[in-house]
């Protein structure tokens, strides 16, 4: 009998542990050192394309304040002289002044921070259809981050969630109304939370945090943690809570020595880039376990990566030019 419970007791302990939220946490320690050469693929003026990600085979450039009368141009890979001119540059219904934007698999979220809109640009529909519509939606999520998800629905970051047990991402239609996005009039002043990352083919979530060296995986459909990547540092960021009669606030404060810039996937690869104190970008390329694969340096500003065949494309910002740059990923 007591045999038997034993058993008995050891199968609930089992089960008990294997409901867990957190799997496993990786801490990475070595990280590569090699300076990697990389092929020019596209220069501009300094300053002149906010971002660019390279979709399906396509140069998408995003223009935060227009330029040309334009807010996206898309350009082939395989012919950067011919182009396409999309979301007209102004106040007027169907244009956009102040764009920030965020990518998933061939679509592309952008949004007018002033006058509260968004658009969701499918880039091969696009490519195959010039004429494709794209529709102007009004933006109610206070929120600054948005992705595009699979089947017309948006993931988006929950701004409380950095100093809560709230979760870290919901997932809405486009015709539903938002959740509540912290507790208690408490939100955060002067920090984007990190950057959300979606694998369709997997159904699975990374959220890379912008203010600690940390990347959580998530399954999507039940919201449960798989396990957090993290790299070892000695000085940790301080959060600074400020309170008065109305509302409960918090800020970032100090240095913080490595949080990642930007961040992109496919279905098999979660890549995260930060500035280290040479100024320095390290590019670090990880599986979908967590798990560090490689990954180099890059001797510049890097504003945002892409990943497309076996190629990473850097956006890299500087003093008198901008440029894409394709390196070869031989490292996997």
């Amino acid at each position: 009998m007591k045999s038997l419970l034993f058993y008995i007791s050891l199968l609930l302990l089992l089960t008990l542990s294997s409901c867990t939220d957190r799997i496993t946490r990786n801490i990475i320690i070595s990280l590569p050192s090699e300076v990697k050469e990389g092929q020019t693929i596209l220069q501009t003026p300094a300053g002149q394309r906010e971002k660019v990600y390279v979709i399906d085979g396509n140069i998408c450039s995003i223009y935060e304040r227009g330029i040309d009368r334009c807010v996206l141009e898309i350009q082939p890979l395989s012919d950067t002289s011919h182009s396409i001119s999309l979301i007209p540059y102004g106040s007027e219904p169907g244009e956009m002044l102040l764009v920030d934007c965020s990518a998933s698999g061939s679509k592309i979220l952008i949004r007018d921070i002033v006058q509260k809109t968004y658009t969701v640009v499918d880039v091969t529909k696009v490519m195959e259809d010039s004429s494709h519509r794209i529709e102007s939606l009004p933006m109610t999520l206070l929120t600054q981050e948005m992705v595009p998800f699979n089947n017309d629905k948006i993931l988006y970051l929950n701004q409380g969630s950095f100093r809560s047990k709230e979760p870290r991402f919901y997932i809405i239609g486009t015709e539903e109304q938002g959740h509540k996005l912290s507790k208690n009039g408490e939100r955060s002043l002067n920090v984007l939370d990190g950057t959300l990352l979606y694998n369709q083919e997997n159904n699975r979530i990374a959220f890379v945090h912008l203010y600690s060296p940390v990347i959580e995986l998530y399954i999507a459909q039940n919201k449960r943690l798989l396990c957090t990547a993290s790299i070892s540092r000695s000085e940790e960021a301080e959060v600074v809570y400020v309170s008065n009669d109305s509302i409960n606030q918090y800020l970032f404060a100090n240095k913080v020595i490595i949080c990642f810039m930007t961040a992109t996937s496919d279905n098999e690869r979660i890549v995260a880039a930060y500035r280290d104190e040479q100024d320095n970008s390290r590019i670090l390329l990880f599986d979908w376990d967590g798990n560090l694969l490689g990954g180099f340096i890059v001797e510049g500003e890097v504003w945002s990566v892409s990943l497309y065949n076996d190629y990473l494309y850097c956006w890299e910002r500087g003093k008198e030019q901008d440029m894409l740059v394709q390196y070869k990923l031989d490292i996997l």
